[in-house]
């Protein structure tokens, strides 16, 4: 993940610092605005998307996926390495 797109979005929406849901769906709006997806933020299909991932939250889905799926030693190493870089 790069680090500026990131900033970008948390610069350009001071409103989503706290939740970390809103940074995801901002950051796959810029994402696809780069892309060509212009006016994304309008399309019926992408608001119906923005409301299942509000309900269904990225982090709650990782946490579960933990819960029940033994991780690999490559994750266990990924894991740490979050860890040294970005603390709990």
């Amino acid at each position: 993940m790069e680090e500026s797109l990131v900033q970008y979005i948390l610069d350009k929406y001071p409103h989503v610092h706290k939740s970390n849901t809103e940074v995801c769906i901002y950051l796959w709006e810029e994402v696809a605005r780069r892309k060509g997806f212009n006016n994304m933020q309008y399309d019926p299909i992408w608001v119906e998307m923005k409301s299942i991932i509000r309900n269904h939250k990225p982090e709650s889905i990782v946490r579960k996926r933990r819960d029940l799926v033994e991780s690999t030693s490559k994750q266990k190493d990924q894991q740490q390495e979050y860890f040294n870089t970005y603390g709990n």
